[in-house]
């Protein structure tokens, strides 16, 4: 699991230095990653599915929590995807507001990791409180932004990480 977190914080941290620079190698590193990530994903399924020495319970929390890692990954991706289908990537404008957003996401996301390695109930609290912070930021959002879809997807982020806390 660790590799695949690791993947998906290159991909978060990433998004947020194209949202700050506007480098196009950021974007194309997040669409390589992924394609790793699919790879990695599938291969901890397989190796999930073989393993003779787990109960059905541990294999279906391991099978759940790395199949949605690998969604999560792809949330981050998608992201990426949008921003590479604009034809000028130097033109994608990006408010403050925007950009703190994607920082707290990416924040978010890190909370989650240090949850799923460490599970403490001032961590769960924190993640269960900022989605409502979150929540309520990115639906203001909505109302002024021109990148409406952009605020879909990290919104999207947000409550599949609170989804996959509920488990803790």
């Amino acid at each position: 699991f660790k590799r695949m977190f690791h993947i998906i914080l290159t991909m978060a941290d990433s998004c947020l230095e194209f949202a700050h620079k506007k480098d196009a190698e950021k974007i194309v590193l997040i669409i390589e990653l992924r394609e790793t990530l699919l790879k990695l994903t599938e291969f901890n399924l397989r190796i999930i599915n073989k393993t003779a020495n787990q109960s059905v319970e541990q294999k279906s929390i391991a099978f759940f929590s790395t199949w949605n890692i690998g969604v999560l990954g792809k949330m981050w991706s998608y992201l990426a995807k949008e921003w590479s289908e604009q034809k000028k990537l130097q033109k994608i404008s990006l408010s403050n507001k925007e950009i703190i957003f994607i920082d707290e996401v990416v924040q978010y996301t890190r909370d989650y990791y240090q949850l799923h390695y460490k599970t403490d109930a001032a961590i769960l609290l924190k993640i269960r409180n900022k989605r409502y912070h979150l929540r309520k930021e990115g639906f203001a959002l909505l109302e002024t932004s021109k990148n409406k879809s952009m605020i879909f997807n990290l919104l999207s982020i947000v409550e599949k990480i609170y989804d996959m806390s509920i488990t803790y």
